[in-house]
């Protein structure tokens, strides 16, 4: 696939990944700091979760990778409304699936 953003990998529907936002989602491209970043670093940073969609060019700067968390930060999820947020190549680490 090729995408109009730089990415460090790409990763796949069902890749276990652990979220590490980047100061990326905290600058417009200009320098300036957002008054409403992208992303809530304290809620969503370290949080593990599967790749359960990729849909290129959704949203803009590359976030077209949807990440369902294992845990909800919010408390909000459902199984029929499951927590999810979209995330860049970028945000994510591959977590290795360990054998049980």
């Amino acid at each position: 696939m090729t995408s109009y953003v730089w990415e460090p990998w790409q990763p796949a529907v069902g890749d276990r990944v652990r979220v590490r936002l980047s100061g990326e989602c905290r600058w417009d491209r200009d320098g300036i700091a957002q008054d409403d970043p992208g992303h809530d670093e304290e809620m969503l940073d370290g949080l593990l979760g599967t790749v359960t969609k990729h849909v290129p060019n959704v949203w803009k700067d590359g976030h077209h990778y949807r990440v369902e968390f294992e845990v909800c930060p919010c408390g909000l999820a459902t199984p029929d409304d499951p927590c999810y947020e979209w995330l860049a190549a970028i945000e994510l680490e591959r977590q290795e699936v360990s054998a049980a």
